[in-house]
């Protein structure tokens, strides 16, 4: 979830467009740029960065080398951090 103070401002990721607070489903397996915009205030951009989860690899310890093969190609042996993002925009200086 993204969410912004104040409230109703546009989220940009990755061609995808909401006001937040937003909520969406985001592949775990690239990383991502968050624009976050409204009139009257700075423009600010948050990223949201994949991690390797390393229990992904445990959790295959039967079928480890298709497992881990598997889980990297689909993007669920990766985290996405942070899973919620707080912005504060400033207002414009006049």
């Amino acid at each position: 979830t993204i969410n912004s103070n104040p409230a109703g401002a546009k989220v940009k990721i990755d061609g995808l467009k909401g006001t937040t607070p937003y909520s969406v489903s985001l592949a775990r397996n690239n990383d991502y740029i968050i624009e976050v915009s409204k009139d009257g205030y700075e423009t600010e951009q948050r990223q949201i960065t994949r991690s390797f989860g390393v229990l992904a690899i445990f959790g295959n310890l039967p079928w480890l080398l298709i497992g881990a093969i598997v889980d990297v190609a689909t993007g669920s042996a990766y985290n996405l951090n942070p899973t919620n993002v707080d912005v504060e925009l400033e207002k414009k200086k006049e």
